[in-house]
Parts: structure tokens; sequence; C-alpha cells
């Protein structure tokens, strides 16, 4: 959880959790599927690359495509193939003890845009506003003072950027509907 989120929130989404039944077999058709259709999107660009290199006189190899490794990654259930701490968790596991030590311990992805940190410099005051009297802190669910802290200092943090842009989003959805609905003659 963010550092900006209250004991009670935590609290609430721990009980809500140890409340809930064990992970069951329900829904991953659904699950499933995505993963087939991300795992046919890849195999999709794999080709395309491979061609690219094929041309060159390169041997194309795509070792998370091999049918052994996404056989392997498909056995897992899904609750157990995802960490919000640590990318892709079943990689570092099948990979750390061949790899160089300290090479698998990232706690990021690292993947985020000049364009994401241009755009936060460029709209940061108008994001601080929004962050003045938050929902969310009214819900007691956050610590207004500590989310306004992590988006002031967001760019030289380290902080994951994921983490605030979803408070943001969730803040947003919490507006929205709690605005009026307007009448669409008028």
């Amino acid at each position: 959880m963010p550092a900006w989120v209250t004991n009670e929130a935590v609290a609430l989404v721990t009980d809500s959790l140890c409340l809930a039944d064990a992970p069951t077999t329900v829904g991953l058709g659904r699950t499933r599927h995505a993963a087939l259709a991300r795992l046919r999107a890849a195999a999709h660009g794999a080709r395309l690359y491979g061609q690219v290199q094929a041309a060159q006189g390169l041997k194309p190899v795509f070792p998370y495509l091999d049918r052994a490794v996404v056989e392997a990654a498909l056995s897992c259930r899904p609750w157990e193939s995802t960490d919000p701490r640590q990318p892709k968790p079943l990689l570092v596991t099948a990979l750390e003890p061949l790899a160089p030590a300290g090479t698998m311990s990232r706690s990021d992805k690292g993947h985020y845009t000049a364009e994401l940190y241009a755009g936060w410099r460029r709209h940061r005051d108008h994001l601080l506003d929004l962050l003045a009297a938050p929902i969310l802190g009214d819900l007691g669910l956050i610590d207004p003072g500590r989310l306004r802290h992590a988006a002031r200092t967001f760019a030289t943090s380290g902080l994951p950027p994921g983490l605030l842009t979803d408070t943001l989003a969730l803040e947003l959805w919490l507006r929205d509907q709690a605005a009026p609905v307007r009448r669409a003659d008028g």
C-alpha cells in the first residue's frame, strides 16, 4: 500500500481479504482468456521481429514464448503470478538461480516514459490543487498531507508512478460520482 493510505484503509482491505473465500477457479476462464490473448499478441509481434531478424541473417529466439515456458506460466494461479512489490515474480523465481547476484532484485519496471514526467511537471500545480481536499481523505482512506507530499516530490522520489496515478484516478472517479448529473437539454 502507498505511504499515504491510512491504517484504517489497510485494516479494511485486510479484513475484506481475510473474510473472503479462498481463491477458487471460478472466474479463471476470463483470466486465462486474457493471458492467452496477451500471448497471441506477443507472438504476433515476435513473428514480425523474427522476420526482420531473419532477413538480416540473424536467428530469432523468443524463449518466453517457448511452449514449456508458456505452459508453466499458465499452470500457476493468477494470484501467484503477480506481486505489486516485484515485477514478474514467476520470471524472477525461475531465473534467480541462473542470474548474477542482485540482478533480479529490482522493485519497479522502470518503463515510464519522459512524456509522463513532462506531463506531471506541466500539470503539477493543477494536480496539487485537486489534492487540496481529496474525497479519499474525507472518507478516511488516505492521509492528504502524505499524498500531497508524494505528489510534490514525485519526479525525484523514485515512487512508482502507478501508485500515484492510480490514487489520482480513484480520486477523480469519486469526484465524478459525487458531481450532480447534468441534463442534456440544459
